[in-house]
């Protein structure tokens, strides 16, 4: 589904961002 599509993004963006801050 197109929704799963979105949290998997936004997840992936959330998690490069909290790696890229540590």
């Amino acid at each position: 589904m197109v929704l799963q599509l979105l949290i998997g993004s936004a997840l992936l963006a959330a998690t490069a961002l909290l790696a890229s801050m540590s």
